[in-house]
């Protein structure tokens, strides 16, 4: 099944933002890139940094 609206990179990535906001341990989310949408599995993969409660910057791959 295909579904009618295409999934815009920019957007998920200000949702994928602001959850990471509401995330215990998380003090802020310092950057989201989208490298790829699979349209047809709906599938994302990029990299997300965060900065913790206590100070430390790390980031991860999805």
């Amino acid at each position: 099944m295909q579904l009618a609206k295409k999934l815009d990179p920019s957007v998920l990535a200000q949702i994928i933002h602001e959850a990471g906001n509401r995330v215990a341990g998380v003090k802020s989310v310092d950057s989201v890139t989208v490298t790829d949408v699979d349209e047809e599995s709906r599938t994302l993969h990029g990299e997300i940094t965060i900065t913790t409660d206590s100070d430390e910057t790390t980031s991860f791959i999805f």
